[in-house]
């Protein structure tokens, strides 16, 4: 899509409120600033990445809200640095399958804690169905480290497929 097409699209809509995901969005930085510079300021901006790319200077000022998913050597990438950004509103959100997961994600939020703008902190388990969202291990781990515990919500609402 064009541009102008993209900007006609989002002002169709009553929402303000624009979040920027889906595959890897800090691949997609000149688009990103492309269509926040084509909006007026009534628009907030929110952005959920794994965070293996530093955001520009000028994102880092106009995004309100990131949410920041690191991946783990659970899900087969190549480890990468976790850039936080200078930006005050900052959510981590992890993917817990088992124990070594839940050691991971403190080394990772030990790493990083001494960064003030983290501001909460999910965990959810990984399993691919509507029961396996309910896990003690990962649920008793979130409760004794002050840590929110969150089900996957489409996991529940549409299962492991594709393309839903």
């Amino acid at each position: 899509m064009e541009l102008d097409e993209v900007i006609k699209i989002i002002k169709s809509f009553k929402s303000k409120h624009i979040i920027f995901t889906w595959w890897e969005p800090t691949l997609y930085q000149k688009e990103i600033e492309a269509i926040i510079e084509e909006l007026d300021d009534d628009y907030t901006y929110e952005l959920e990445t794994n965070w293996s790319k530093q955001l520009s200077d000028y994102l880092e000022i106009a995004i309100d809200q990131v949410n920041i998913s690191p991946k783990l050597k659970n899900s087969w990438n190549n480890a990468y640095k976790i850039y936080i950004p200078v930006n005050d509103k900052v959510d981590l959100k992890f993917v817990a399958w088992n124990l070594q997961d839940l050691v991971e994600i403190k080394e990772i939020i030990d790493d990083i804690k001494d960064n003030n703008v983290i501001d909460w902190i999910y965990i959810m388990p990984l399993w691919t169905d509507e029961k396996s969202q309910v896990n003690k291990a990962v649920l008793d781990y979130c409760i004794k480290n002050w840590y929110n515990y969150c089900m996957r919500s489409h996991i529940i609402l549409f299962g492991d497929k594709k393309g839903v």
